[in-house]
């Protein structure tokens, strides 16, 4: 019985590969990946950004507004998903209605 190449396993063969091409980058390309987290911002930074937004507001803000002002307070880009989820999980925030959300005092 000879060997057809079915039971070999490209996949890997192919994995392997750029394994070894990763392993012989330089280290100038590990330190960019590196630095990609080192924006990592301090748990509670977001939380405190909204509550500073929504006790300057006069009136109800929507989320995406309070987005906004949460990546100007914060000085970079900041996930929808992680305002949204704060506003979702925090007691200080309550949703009026449609018309957005208010800090509770």
């Amino acid at each position: 019985m000879g060997l057809i190449g079915a039971l070999s396993n490209h996949a890997l063969q192919a994995s392997l590969a750029r394994l070894a091409a990763k392993l012989e980058a330089p280290p100038q390309a590990i330190r960019e990946v590196s630095q990609r987290y080192a924006h990592r911002r301090r748990p509670g930074s977001i939380r405190a950004a909204i509550v500073v937004t929504l006790s300057a507001a006069q009136e109800p803000m929507r989320s995406r507004d309070i987005h906004d002002s949460v990546e100007t307070i914060l000085g970079g880009s900041v996930r929808r998903g992680s305002v949204k989820a704060a506003l979702a999980r925090d007691l200080p925030f309550e949703r009026n209605g449609n018309s957005g959300y208010v800090l509770v005092r």
